[in-house]
């Protein structure tokens, strides 16, 4: 299994201020961790890579500890350690995450121990920080063997909540996900709202056999409807009818609706004007999705996209098994561009069980598989 790796998330406007994750304070390291990789790992080992000159926190990578303690583990490890030496890192941050306490998870033998050691002993990596687990009631130093410190059961988790990290992301409004499934919008049950926008999606197919001109005219104005719903978003109300995200799942299955989208989101994702409808501003495709991969390109804006996105969810809840997945693949993209890695490989798993060929979703996840952050995250 690949790694869901996280790239250092981006500010929400100029005026929010990052909190600073010092290495040498392992409780706001640990705090961190779940807001980083988007969720509260479990029977995981979570990384987190450490740039010069003063130890900046870049790539974060979450492995299941079966796959490191597995056969495959040195294999996975290394390539493990070729991301992080390929992002920079002087040293390296890692904590074990069971269910297990953390005297039982250090047992030589256990599932997180081997994981662990499959992991140290893989050649060439950077300096590794102490290790350190965090278990079903408490978290420990791995090598803290001072009862009074280091209790079998750990020292008590409420700890962490009560971190500066915790504190900053509370307060700005961040919550990691229970578990890594709650970062996919699941399916509502069936029932009128699915059935109106099942209706709606069929009902704004393109006719077979369209010729150019219409195939053109079409795509306009499914481009500008999809625009349209997302630009109106403001993050509060009902949202958009069934009818209308069943109409907008239908159109992000059109490859070229769905790139004119995609571009509309970066612009829409760094401020650069309102640009309501594709008939309201040049919509430079290319380079708009071209500067979403060039190292040192565009960073988006959490703020300003997560109403959109809310749309986006809404109508993966709602849309037609043959559509969801369009929707599903564009949040993925959106999560990626975000540094959201973990979010964007729950999104495409969930992707690829309904269309394993999908093309733009293969293109993520090999970039996910790869290790490779959005190109704002690589600049130099």
């Amino acid at each position: 299994m690949s790694p869901s790796s996280s790239a250092p998330r981006p500010t929400s406007g100029s005026a929010d201020v990052v909190p600073v994750v010092r290495a040498s304070e392992p409780r706001e390291m640990l705090a961190f961790l779940p807001y980083a990789v988007g969720f509260h790992p479990s029977d995981s080992v979570v990384v987190a890579s450490l740039r010069p000159p003063r130890g900046r926190i870049g790539l974060v990578a979450r492995l299941d500890t079966a796959d490191l303690a597995g056969p495959d583990g040195d294999a996975v490890a290394a390539a493990l350690a070729h991301h992080l030496a390929r992002d920079g890192a002087r040293r390296v941050f890692v904590a074990v995450y069971t269910d297990l306490d953390p005297a039982e998870a250090r047992e030589p033998g256990s599932v997180p121990a081997r994981a662990l050691g499959a992991f140290l002993a893989t050649p060439e990596l950077p300096e590794v920080l102490e290790p350190w687990v965090v278990g079903r009631r408490g978290y420990a130093g791995w090598r803290c063997a001072d009862a009074t410190c280091c209790p079998a059961a750990g020292r008590p988790l409420r700890e962490l909540d009560g971190t500066q990290v915790a504190a900053h992301m509370v307060l700005a409004g961040e919550r990691p996900a229970r578990d890594r499934s709650d970062l996919v919008p699941r399916p509502e049950p069936s029932g009128p709202r699915r059935r109106a926008a099942a209706a709606a999606a069929r009902r704004v197919r393109l006719a077979p056999g369209a010729s150019r001109s219409e195939l053109a005219a079409w795509r306009a104005e499914r481009a500008e409807q999809v625009i349209g719903l997302l630009d109106d978003a403001d993050g509060g109300g009902a949202g958009p009818a069934p009818r209308a995200l069943g109409e907008l799942a239908a159109g992000l299955a059109d490859t070229g609706v769905r790139d004119v989208v995609l571009a509309w989101l970066v612009h829409h994702g760094v401020g650069a004007g309102a640009c309501p409808s594709t008939g309201a501003c040049d919509l430079d495709v290319g380079a708009a999705l071209g500067a979403v991969f060039r190292p040192g390109g565009v960073q988006p804006r959490p703020a300003l996209l997560a109403p959109a996105q809310g749309v986006l969810e809404a109508a993966a809840r709602v849309a037609p098994r043959a559509t969801r997945v369009h929707v599903l693949t564009t949040l993925a993209w959106v999560a990626w561009w975000s540094g959201e890695g973990a979010r964007a490989g729950a999104l495409l798993e969930a992707a690829l069980v309904l269309d394993p060929d999908h093309a733009l979703a293969g293109l993520l996840d090999a970039t996910l598989a790869g290790g490779i952050p959005p190109g704002w995250a690589r600049s130099a």
